[in-house]
């Protein structure tokens, strides 16, 4: 039995009035503005001076509870202030130089207040043209400066991970890799490749896969003769030779493989050469990192993290592939509910969901298209430059303190060491000085291992660490290491 429609009217009503809320008035958003403006200014203001990590306090721990009626806006902002503020890594915070520090900058945070507040769609671009067109302009602009050609094409995605993912899965569909034929091709890398690599291939049901790890030189990267030697050995013994995986700076150490020598060797083996530089290709924005990047442009995709190399805050990665036909052809998908879609884009490039595992998407765009255009590339170009000449510094410094060994002369700009006691277990000591810092929380660094090796690194890809904040990373590891010789 159907409603009356005048008893629907009335429960329509009812829900309308109790819903009403959460489309807030100007006055209500104008308060709410100005609680969030004095958070944000407050946190700003703290960080140009702040410690690289805060311990976490209990009190802060615990959300608030989630009610029927909410909350006044004085108590929830209060607790947005301690919750967000006032403990663990500070991002932004000059003195973090541990994993990739992020930074966050200001106008990339205003493009996501404006992207969430306009809500624009760029996955179709007759939903938001002119938005599209921006974040196609800065993917063209990203092609461009890594020296990719005209027909390339790109996604601006979450991160490195899922921006790794999308260009194997181009690379798989170009070699039309069936389930039979999985454990008979080959993947190269080295030990150095970042672990969502190994997640990607896993998700694209290529597990299975032969992985070669090829032998590396003393600066831990891959050692273009042995990769050479190792693809003629797996043909040879009846194995199918498919993809090249590629660092522009590894994550542990910075390293950069030879990218021009693997580029030579892909071409001529007729292997999919991938580049993951998500935390280094961006320093090809800079003339000095442009020439120890040389390589890249022959690579076939490439990813970057412009929320580690462009500073902006978390959650931004983009891949490039050079044919852009790659990405469609992997990726291109639709329904029957997209048919109007499809009509009013007619005529029209490609949309971003055809060249995407996304189709849902914001306006990702906008968070790098503002900074780039407010502050121009110049600004950034200093930038990164300055990070190099920053871990060259740091390189130089720490050959001249006593008692510290570095691993190797820095590619980019991460550095890594290991103290040298006198006496007993130099791992055990590294470990102990390493929390020794990490506890005291002025500046925050991390390890890793390096064969086989404890070793602390000094990564400087903060926008606001400049050389005091060098000098004083540096002046506390000493400090810690004569106190713990002295106990």
């Amino acid at each position: 039995m159907h409603k009356p429609i005048d008893s629907l009217r009335k429960q329509l009503q009812q829900l309308q009035s109790q819903s009403h809320c959460l489309q807030a008035d100007a006055a209500q958003r104008n308060i709410w503005f100005d609680h969030a403006r004095t958070l944000s200014e407050a946190y700003l203001t703290q960080l140009q001076h702040a410690p690289g990590q805060v311990r976490p306090r209990a009190e802060n721990l615990s959300s608030l509870p989630f009610t029927e009626h909410g909350h006044i806006s004085e108590r929830v902002f209060t607790q947005l202030q301690a919750s967000l503020a006032d403990d663990g890594l500070r991002h932004g915070s000059g003195r973090l130089f541990g994993f990739i520090p992020g930074s966050g900058m200001y106008a990339a945070a205003l493009g996501d207040y404006l992207a969430a507040v306009t809500n624009r769609y760029t996955g179709a671009r007759f939903a938001a043209p002119a938005a599209a067109q921006m974040e196609r302009d800065l993917l063209d602009w990203l092609a461009a400066e890594f020296g990719y050609p005209g027909g390339a094409r790109g996604d601006l995605t979450s991160g490195g991970s899922i921006a790794n993912l999308t260009a194997l899965v181009c690379a798989r569909e170009k070699f039309n890799i069936e389930p039979a034929d999985i454990q008979h091709q080959v993947v190269y890398l080295t030990s150095q490749a970042h672990h969502c690599i190994a997640k990607a291939l896993h998700v694209l049901g290529l597990k299975t896969c032969v992985q070669r790890q090829i032998a590396m030189d003393d600066g831990y990267r891959m050692n273009a003769d042995s990769l050479q030697d190792q693809i003629a050995s797996d043909r040879q013994a009846g194995l199918q030779p498919w993809l090249i995986i590629a660092n522009a700076g590894s994550t542990d150490i910075g390293a950069i493989d030879p990218l021009t020598d693997l580029a030579t060797i892909a071409n001529a083996e007729q292997l999919w050469l991938h580049v993951d530089g998500a935390y280094g290709a961006a320093f090809a924005l800079c003339a000095s990192g442009k020439q120890r990047l040389a390589g890249i442009q022959h690579s076939d995709s490439l990813i970057v993290d412009p929320h580690k190399g462009l500073f902006i805050p978390f959650g931004s990665g983009a891949v490039l592939v050079r044919h852009g036909n790659s990405l469609a052809e992997a990726l291109s998908a639709s329904g029957e509910y997209m048919a109007d879609a499809s009509l009013l884009a007619e005529g029209v490039d490609l949309d971003a969901h055809q060249l995407s595992l996304e189709l849902s998407r914001h306006f990702r765009g906008l968070r790098l298209w503002l900074p780039l255009q407010l502050h121009g590339l110049a600004a950034f170009r200093a930038a990164l430059e300055e990070k190099l000449l920053l871990a060259r510094y740091a390189w130089e410094r720490l050959q001249q303190m006593p008692g510290f060994s570095t691993v190797n002369e820095p590619d980019l700009s991460i550095v890594g060491f290991r103290a040298l006691p006198p006496t007993g277990d130099a791992e055990v000591f590294n470990r102990l000085l390493l929390d020794a810092v990490q506890a005291e929380g002025e500046v925050f660094m991390t390890s890793t291992r390096l064969q086989q090796q404890f070793v602390i690194r000094l990564a400087i890809m903060a926008l606001a660490t400049h050389r005091d904040d060098v000098d004083l990373a540096l002046d506390r590891l000493d400090w810690q290491r004569r106190r713990l010789l002295a106990e």
